[in-house]
């Protein structure tokens, strides 16, 4: 379900976050989503103390991305971030992989909690972490600049004693 990237997965992922419906319902992700920002997203996940990335595998096929960023060891938290490629819509694959990237998370003793956004207008990404049982925590407001707009965002966050 997830594997860590490799440098010669940055082309599956620039075009795969190329796609303008991922990059307009994504906070960070930009559009066009090259394969030199693929690159450079893979060197930055890879080895660093404060991120870790993933490839969400459908098959064998790299089919989007997970990713712990802002690993905060002092206050034991850390953000989840996760996009999937259009082609793999609908096959339950986000709640899958956000399932497999929590029980690495919490597989970290130093992880109490994760948190995580999303923008207001897509509801589908509230619906996979209510299903992983993360708690809406509030609403964002214009948390986001994003193609000249500000955005509203909900901020969900799962504990470590949640999952009891």
């Amino acid at each position: 379900m997830l594997r860590s990237p490799a440098r010669g997965d940055a082309a599956t992922l620039a075009r795969l976050g190329s796609d303008r419906r991922i990059a307009d319902s994504m906070i960070s992700l930009p559009h066009p989503f090259t394969p030199a920002d693929a690159a450079q997203w893979v060197e930055s996940v890879t080895g660093a103390d404060d991120r870790r990335g993933f490839c969400i595998l459908d098959g064998a096929e790299v089919a989007g991305v997970a990713e712990l960023r802002d690993i905060d060891r002092v206050h034991r938290q850390a953000e989840v971030s996760f996009w999937i490629g259009v082609s793999a819509w609908g096959k339950g694959l986000a709640s899958r992989a956000l399932g497999a990237v929590v029980e690495e998370a919490f597989g970290d003793a130093a992880i109490n909690r994760l948190y995580a956004y999303h923008m207001v207008r897509n509801p589908a990404s509230g619906r996979v972490m209510a299903k992983a049982k993360f708690q809406l925590e509030g609403t964002l407001r214009q948390r986001v600049y994003k193609n000249g707009v500000f955005e509203d965002v909900h901020l969900w966050s799962l504990l470590r004693d949640d999952r009891r």
